[in-house]
């Protein structure tokens, strides 16, 4: 981790993209959403469609749909690299 990277840590720590919580460790999730995310098995993950391919990691549950709206409608953009 390069020093530009510590200070910008300490100045907006890092928080976790579902609650927002602060976070201790490595990751882009607190230990309690780390435990209860939705996430989609493996096999579900990619669908194809009409559209095209569509890949999906975690369902769109309660917390999943508020940590987007966060992320698109509050400017919380934090949370982008996690959920993207």
């Amino acid at each position: 981790m390069s020093w530009g990277s510590r200070a910008l840590d300490l100045l907006f720590p890092p928080r976790c993209a579902l609650c927002g919580r602060l976070l201790g460790g490595k990751g882009s999730f607190c230990a309690d959403c780390g435990e209860r995310m939705a996430r989609i098995p493996d096999e579900k993950m990619v669908q194809e469609g009409p559209w095209g391919r569509c890949v999906s990691v975690l369902y769109y549950d309660e917390r999943t749909r508020e940590a987007i709206h966060a992320l698109k409608f509050q400017g919380q953009d934090w949370r982008a690299s996690a959920l993207g």
